[in-house]
């Protein structure tokens, strides 16, 4: 068997804490997104869209942190 180190077969980006960015309270500056989670995931690897959980953010967040097609 070959080993190889992760980095030489994915790109690998830890997400963004959550607790961090969350609104303790709703404010014009705060942003609402949908937050994926794992029973939003099928088996297949599709994204069951009515499972997301929504979140409220303290402020806009940064794209590399938002999931896009093809992720």
């Amino acid at each position: 068997m070959q080993f190889k180190k992760l980095y030489e077969v994915a790109e690998v980006q830890s997400g963004l804490v959550l607790s961090r960015k969350e609104a303790k309270f709703d404010s014009e500056q705060s942003v609402d997104y949908l937050k994926l989670n794992l029973r939003s995931i099928s088996e297949d690897g599709t994204i069951n869209k009515k499972s997301l959980d929504k979140y409220l953010a303290c402020e806009k967040l940064n794209i590399q942190f938002i999931t896009a097609k093809g992720d």
